[in-house]
C-alpha cells in the first residue's frame, strides 16, 4: 500500500527553511507526507546561502544548495511559505491550529520579472548582510535565495514607508509589479505534527570588545570573511583590508570567540576550528608566502571525518598555529592591528601584527518558539530534547520534532542527517495517529 495511503490526509507544519527544514521536508515528501514548509526570511537556506565553501571537501557550498532547493519547491507535496512567522499554535482534537502571518513584500511576484529596472530607479543604498559594509543594496532588492524569485521591499530603509514621497520603483517598473498598498496575511492552518528547524544564531562578537568588532574595521568575523572569499563577494574574492581595500600582507584567526565561554556560550560550536581551518588555508593557497596566516586556538578541535588530514594540509602550506587565547585586540603601528597572546606550547607572552584579524563566531542558540510550542529550554540554551544520544529529534512534546541546528551545534554534513532522522521520527508518529 503506497506511504500516502497509509497516512490519510495527515500534515506536517516544518518551520524554518534553512539547510534542515528543507531536508525534513523533502524527506517527508520522499514518504508521502504532505508538508508545509514556512521561513521568516524572504529567502530560502538560511546561513547556508552566506557559505562559500564547505570544510573539508572545499565544494561550492550555493550550487548544493540551489539543488536542494529545486527539489523541495518543485515537489507537488510540499507548500513553501516565505517571510512569514509562526504567532501562535494551539492543540484542538489531536491536531495542531497553528496562526501564521505573512509579511508582505510590496511586489508582485506573478508581475516581476527580474528586469532590475526598479532596483535601478532606486535611490537609496543599504549595507548588504556580511559584508563589511562594502557590499551595498538598494531599498528595493532581490535577496541572495529568494522564493519566489522576486524582487521586494525593505520597508526601513524605503523613502516612501518613511514619509516621503518616492514613487521611483513603481514608475521604472513596466509590468506594474511595485504595490505599495500590499498588507500581512494572517491565517491559521491545521496540522498533525510539527517540526522545529529554525537554525541558530550567529554569536555577536561586539559581546566580547576586547576584541575590537564594531570599533575597528579590520576585525571582521567569519561570515564576513567568508564572503569576501567569494569571487561573488564584495572584493571580487580578495583577501584586503577593510579600511583601504589594499592587500592584506598577515591575517589573523581567533577562535572560538563566544564559544566555550562562561559569559557567553559555555559549549563549542564544532564548526569554529575547521571553517578557520579552512579559511587560513585559502589564504595560503591563493597567496602562498606574500601573506602570514596564523590560527590562535584554545584547543584545536578537528572534528568530521577528513578534517584532522585537512589540518595537515594547512600546517604543511605554511599556516602558522598557536595554541593561546588573545587577551585583547589594539591598534598596532601604521594602522595595522597588535593581536597579545599567551603561547602555552612555549609558555611566552606574543605579540603578533596583522591586517586583518578575523574573529571565528560560533553557534548561539535560537528559541524564539519555545513558549509558542511549550518547549522546554536546555541548560545550554539549546531545546531540550527526550535523550542527548538516542531521542535528538523529539523533544518530548507529542507531535513536536526538533532538526538540526535547533537542536544543538553542527556542521552541514551533520545537520543534514539530523533533519532526515527527525523526519523519519515524524513518519513514526503519524503511523502511530487514527486515520
Amino acid at each position: 500500500m503506497p506511504y500516502s495511503e497509509t497516512l490519510g490526509d495527515k500534515r506536517v507544519l516544518v518551520v524554518g527553511g534553512g539547510v534542515a527544514g528543507l531536508q525534513v521536508a523533502r524527506s517527508l515528501a520522499c514518504l508521502g507526507v504532505r508538508t508545509l514548509l514556512v521561513e521568516r526570511e524572504p529567502a530560502l537556506g538560511g546561513h547556508a546561502r552566506f557559505i562559500y565553501r564547505d570544510v573539508p571537501t572545499e565544494d561550492e557550498v550555493w550550487g548544493w544548495l540551489e539543488k536542494l532547493v529545486k527539489s523541495v519547491v518543485e515537489n507537488p507535496l510540499i507548500e513553501v511559505e516565505t517571510n512569514s512567522e509562526v504567532l501562535e499554535s494551539s492543540r484542538e482534537r489531536g491536531r495542531f491550529r497553528v496562526r501564521l502571518k505573512r509579511r508582505p513584500r510590496f511586489v508582485d511576484p506573478e508581475k516581476c520579472n527580474l528586469c532590475g529596472k526598479c532596483e535601478r530607479a532606486c535611490p537609496i543604498e543599504v549595507p548588504r548582510k556580511f559584508e563589511m559594509g562594502l557590499g551595498r543594496r538598494k531599498a528595493i532588492h532581490l535577496p541572495v535565495g529568494a522564493y519566489p524569485k522576486a524582487y521586494l521591499i525593505d520597508e526601513e530603509s524605503c523613502l516612501r514607508f518613511r514619509g516621503e514621497d518616492c514613487r521611483l520603483c513603481e514608475e521604472a517598473c513596466p509590468r506594474g509589479a511595485v504595490a505599495y498598498g500590499d498588507e500581512a496575511v494572517e491565517r491559521a492552518v491545521m496540522v498533525d505534527a510539527v517540526v522545529v528547524a529554525t537554525g541558530f544564531r550567529l554569536f555577536d562578537p561586539s559581546k566580547t570588545p576586547q576584541y575590537g568588532y564594531g570599533r575597528y574595521r579590520n576585525v571582521i568575523n567569519n561570515m564576513e570573511f567568508e564572503r569576501m572569499l567569494n569571487p561573488s563577494g564584495p572584493t571580487s574574492g580578495k583577501v584586503v583590508k577593510v579600511s583601504d581595500g589594499e592587500r592584506a600582507r598577515s591575517v589573523i584567526f581567533l577562535t572560538c570567540v563566544g564559544s566555550r565561554d562562561l559569559k557567553h556560550n559555555p559549549h563549542c560550536c564544532r564548526v569554529g576550528c575547521p571553517v578557520a581551518i579552512k579559511q587560513a588555508l585559502s589564504v595560503k593557497e591563493r597567496y602562498g608566502d606574500e601573506v602570514d596566516v596564523y590560527v590562535c586556538y584554545i584547543d584545536l578541535r578537528a572534528v568530521g571525518r577528513g578534517v584532522e588530514e585537512y589540518y595537515r594540509r594547512a600546517m604543511e602550506e605554511g599556516v602558522i598555529f598557536i595554541q593561546g587565547q588573545p587577551s585583547e585586540v589594539r591598534p598596532g603601528e601604521d594602522g595595522r592591528l597588535t593581536v597579545e597572546l599567551f603561547d602555552r606550547s612555549t609558555g611566552k607572552l606574543l605579540s603578533i601584527g596583522g591586517d586583518l584579524v578575523v574573529l571565528e563566531t560560533g553557534i548561539s542558540p535560537n528559541v524564539d518558539l519555545a513558549q509558542i510550542l511549550g518547549l522546554e529550554v536546555a541548560g545550554d540554551g539549546f531545546y531540550r530534547v527526550e535523550h542527548l544520544k538516542f531521542e535528538t529529534g523529539r523533544t518530548g512534546v507529542e507531535g513536536v520534532f526538533v532538526a538540526g541546528t535547533a537542536e544543538g551545534p553542527k556542521n552541514i554534513a551533520e545537520t543534514l542527517d539530523h533533519a532526515s532522522k527527525a523526519a523519519l521520527n515524524v513518519f513514526e508518529y503519524l503511523l502511530s495517529l487514527p486515520k
